[in-house]
């Protein structure tokens, strides 16, 4: 809907272009002006940068009601992330509302609908074509755009409106008139200073004659004065007066003004107003290696928090339909990229997620920048063993000395029937072999120190090798592997928790045991070693015919000799 364009229109579009009030200070401030300040345009530049520099996702919260999945596929996905329109990528666009906003108080984009009344576009509006009024009859909320001599009245479903503080909730306060005063000194002073620089005498005094001077005479010692003696490149030099004639100087040098200490305060002020660390605008005056950080962090809490709440309230409320409300679909940044610390900080952050199960290995990667792993690898989550869940430590109930704590495990009755299984080297030609491995470690990843410890012995690593495993199910569900190290062997052995009880570990160390000498022919003897209080593994290895050769400082030892003893 259009109106016509009358004069008062084309007196308020003057106004606003080139209006502006006239600050104390004897300068004149209005939007425009204020970005010429080093100052101004330097916040609104980190604040405009750093939000249009985060990633825009639209969501979907899951039926379960815990987590959210990327909404690909919903129309404003693109938009927002992407392309909002095909004159500009969405961090352009994003740059261009915010530091409308910045200036203005106020932002403006037009919204283009499909036929199914989805938003697939988005054109930015200056704030100078733009004003919101209430429509007298519905009262509801209206824009008049002015383009080109033409006022075209805009419903409010066709208007992303985003407006900054306000004194109503509708038309944002500009940032630049709200601090019109504080803007104004700083101008002053840079226009000061560059006249200063630019006269370039640095004298300010008065020539003094003896004598009185004919108008001839005046006009040539002014004018051999400014040549001799004017412009910066000139300046600091000696001069050199005839007749008598006397140099008075007056000037006041810019340290005395405190030039200096107003043009740093002026830049600490324009930083409060913005909430702009001064570190961010090259002012390390205060800044230390100690601290820099916090106030980076700062900067995320308290500047770009509250902006990029307004921004997702507004896009999941002017750019959603109350029905992709109800159905829990919303737009949101992420904020992790302004969290990254250096390198190393990063590195430990993401290993203690990754030990608490957190994050799984394609996770970690893909936050690093890096592909998943081959074969589905990465997507297994792992804990720290030294964490139980207070469920199963209730479960496991009180010590026998009167603590609490798991008891010892019941030893493994064998099983009537023997495990299907398979026994082999692992060589990289044995492709079938080769597969397994990486399933079968996983299953002694998942297990805790307890566990490892109540099944067998510690950790031993070397390349002479060989593995027993057993599957159930069409999956490997356990397995035994006899390293050697000069005429000694040391039993790594696990069973997946689901299949504990039904003989699986009596059957491979004894399986084990048997092959080993053919497998391994130069080992003299294996070694199972446990700890004093891990009663299970110690009844499974005296089962099978090893025998206690040391216990020192909580450390157990057992030996099964394959050539007689010693």
């Amino acid at each position: 809907m259009f109106k016509n364009y009358t004069l008062d229109d084309w007196y308020k579009d003057l106004k606003l272009v080139l209006g502006g009030q006239r600050a104390t200070a004897g300068v004149r401030v209005n939007e425009d002006s204020a970005l010429r300040y080093t100052t101004v345009y330097a916040c609104i530049r980190v604040l405009s940068e750093t939000l249009a520099s985060l990633p825009l996702h639209v969501y979907r919260k899951r039926s379960s009601g815990n987590g959210k999945d990327r909404a690909t596929d919903h129309p404003l996905y693109d938009v927002l992330h992407t392309v909002p329109n095909e004159e500009m990528p969405s961090m352009t666009w994003r740059e261009t509302m915010m530091g409308h906003i910045l200036t203005s108080g106020n932002c403006y984009s037009e919204k283009t609908y499909n036929g199914r009344g989805a938003v697939v576009r988005l054109y930015p509006i200056p704030w100078t074509q733009m004003r919101p009024v209430r429509n007298k009859q519905t009262r509801a909320i209206e824009y008049e755009l002015t383009d080109r001599g033409k006022v075209e009245i805009m419903p409010a479903e066709k208007v992303l409106h985003i407006p900054g503080l306000g004194f109503d909730g509708i038309v944002g306060y500009s940032p630049i008139r709200m601090a019109m005063e504080a803007i104004g000194l700083g101008l002053a002073a840079e226009s000061f200073g560059a006249r200063f620089f630019g006269h370039g005498t640095h004298l300010g005094g008065i020539i003094e004659h003896p004598q009185s001077m004919s108008d001839e005479s005046f006009a040539r010692l002014k004018k051999s004065f400014r040549e001799e003696y004017g412009g910066l490149q000139k300046s600091h030099g000696t001069i050199i007066l005839e007749e008598g004639a006397k140099f008075t100087k007056l000037g006041i040098p810019p340290e005395e003004a405190q030039f200096l200490e107003t043009r740093k305060f002026q830049r600490s002020e324009i930083a409060g107003i913005y909430r702009v660390p001064p570190h961010m605008l090259a002012d390390l005056e205060k800044a230390t290696f100690s601290n820099i950080e916090h106030l980076s962090l700062e900067f995320l809490m308290y500047s770009m928090r509250p902006w990029i709440y307004r921004w997702e309230q507004y896009i999941n409320w002017k750019l959603f339909s109350p029905e992709e409300r109800k159905q829990e679909f919303f737009a949101e940044f992420a904020v992790t990229a302004l969290l990254r610390g250096d390198t190393k900080s990063q590195a430990e952050a993401l290993h203690i997620a990754r030990q608490d199960g957190v994050v799984n290995a394609d996770e970690w990667r893909e936050m690093v920048g890096m592909n998943p792993q081959e074969g589905g690898t990465g997507k297994i989550y792992f804990i720290n063993g030294n964490m139980v869940s207070v469920d199963k430590a209730a479960e496991q109930g009180p010590k026998q000395d009167g603590g609490t704590g798991a008891q010892p495990a019941p030893i493994p009755t064998p099983a009537p029937t023997r495990a299907k299984s398979y026994y082999s080297r692992f060589r990289p030609t044995n492709e079938k072999n080769e597969d397994k491995l990486p399933e079968v470690k996983q299953v002694i990843k998942t297990l805790s120190k307890e566990e490892k410890a109540e099944l067998g012995p510690r950790y031993f690593y070397d390349d002479s090798q060989y593995r027993y495993i057993v599957e159930r199910d069409d999956k490997p569900v356990g397995f035994i592997e006899n390293r050697a190290t000069g005429k000694k062997g040391h039993f790594n052995l696990a069973v997946d928790p689901d299949y504990r009880g039904q003989g699986i570990a009596d059957d491979m160390v004894d399986q084990a045991i048997a092959d080993t000498p053919a497998e391994l022919p130069d080992i003299e003897k294996i070694l199972w070693v446990t700890t004093e209080g891990n009663e299970a593994s110690r009844a499974l290895a005296e089962k099978h015919g090893f025998e206690l050769t040391s216990e020192e400082d909580g450390e157990v030892r057992y030996t099964y000799w394959l050539t007689g003893g010693e």
